[in-house]
């Protein structure tokens, strides 16, 4: 804004240009009113000014602190991203631990050896993705130990031979159908009483 340039009326230009004394004081008074007019709109003029730049100076901070919202944003979207998959990996966790604990109740039903040996006879992946878990692993697990060439990882069904020998009235030493066909191959001979 340029400021005008305000020439002042000097009492000696007056009375050059013929004006008495009395209409000097009026010029002076009249034009006295009109600057102080002037004036008061010209500071108003500046303090309206000054208010905008004061604004405007407040309006371009905040503009440059919105510079920052892109890589603010970026960030909130890595962190929704990382939170999603970190949700998804958590449920992977349960899910798997669910799974694993239903393949060593059904091993303990069965009668398992080890439930790592018959990890590798199961289609594991298959029997994640299946809608009834329970029922399929059941039934894996039965006809696991149900097949000829995969019973050896289950426990027998009856109950395992005692070896200690019976005590009788007799006294004497009675050998287990085992020991006495290993004695047998030997060719050894059945000392029993």
């Amino acid at each position: 804004m340029r400021k005008k340039e305000v020439r002042k009326m000097k009492t000696e230009e007056l009375k050059t240009l013929g004006l008495t004394e009395e209409q000097i004081s009026a010029v002076m008074a009249a034009n006295g009113k009109d600057v102080t007019a002037e004036k008061a709109k010209y500071d108003t003029i500046k303090t309206d000014y000054e208010s905008v730049k004061t604004q405007l100076t407040t309006a371009n901070t905040t503009i440059d602190g919105f510079k920052d919202y892109d890589e603010i944003k970026g960030k909130v979207t890595q962190y929704q991203t990382d939170l999603v998959a970190a949700n998804a990996k958590a449920d992977q966790i349960r899910s798997d631990y669910e799974f694993t604990s239903k393949l060593t109740e059904a091993a303990k039903k069965h009668g398992a050896k080890n439930v790592k040996a018959v990890i590798p006879f199961l289609d594991v992946e298959t029997l994640k993705l299946s809608k009834n878990q329970e029922a399929d692993i059941e039934t894996k697990f039965a006809a696991l130990k149900a097949a000829e060439d995969t019973s050896f990882i289950f426990g027998a069904n009856e109950p395992i031979l005692n070896g200690v020998a019976p005590t009788g009235a007799g006294g004497g030493k009675v050998l287990d159908a085992f020991t006495a066909s290993l004695m047998q191959g030997a060719g050894l001979q059945n000392k029993e009483k």
